[in-house]
């Protein structure tokens, strides 16, 4: 059965750890990619590191202006429950529902124009 390149990609991401990327670059090298998805998946999606620091209810990142947040997910101890990410200018902010405990580390997936 054969598989969309969405597919693929997240297989191989999902079982290799690589990024979407590398795991589309990966199919590429195969040959597995036509021209028309090279293109939709040619967008810059950049993973970046949000920290909320002990004590602290938000943390934030650069982003280049008219970024779109794409996903979250923890890094480590994640032990209060995420109530917004927000992309203000520049500004990637991840607010938490109360204040941390301890470090809180977040990937958040951005879509760069």
């Amino acid at each position: 059965m054969a598989r969309t390149i969405r597919q693929s990609v997240n297989v191989l991401a999902g079982t290799t750890g690589a990024t979407l990327r590398d795991a589309y670059d990966a199919l590429a090298d195969k040959g597995e990619v036509t021209a028309a998805e090279d293109i939709v998946l040619a967008a810059n999606v950049v993973h970046k590191d949000v920290t909320v620091t002990a004590a602290g209810t938000s943390g934030t990142a650069t982003v280049v202006a008219g970024s779109k947040i794409l996903g979250i997910y923890p890094v480590s101890n994640q032990d209060q429950l995420v109530d917004s990410v927000a992309i203000a200018d520049t500004t990637l902010t991840v607010t938490l529902a109360a204040a941390a405990t301890a470090d809180n580390v977040f990937k958040v997936v951005v879509l760069e124009p």
